[in-house]
């Protein structure tokens, strides 16, 4: 039951925490320098290396359930898919959003 949930939460959170550090990147309005050395480069940083410890949780916890039950395979590979691919949409929107606010500040 704990695995089902190391392999859940975060497949729930990788794609919500990149969602937050758009809206952040939104409400902070970063420039380019504070994005290495300021305050917004911080926290993206930080928030990052936790999306990176989620990950290597979610990757052993979806290669164990993988391993000891070979019948829900099916349904653990495609909440894995949906995870990646929100996750990778999410990062998208935060690229997407950076790059909107350093063109809007150049302006």
């Amino acid at each position: 039951m704990v695995l089902r949930w190391l392999f859940l939460l975060p497949s729930v959170l990788l794609p919500a925490s990149l969602i937050g550090l758009s809206l952040f990147h939104i409400v902070a309005a970063p420039t380019r320098d504070d994005m290495f050395v300021g305050y917004a480069g911080v926290v993206s940083a930080a928030v990052l290396l936790a999306d990176l410890i989620l990950v290597l949780v979610w990757l052993g916890a979806l290669g164990y359930l993988l391993w000891i039950s070979p019948d829900q395979r099916r349904s653990l590979l495609m909440m894995a898919a949906m995870t990646v691919l929100a996750s990778v949409a999410c990062y998208a929107l935060d690229t997407k959003v950076i790059r909107a606010m350093f063109s809007a500040a150049a302006a």
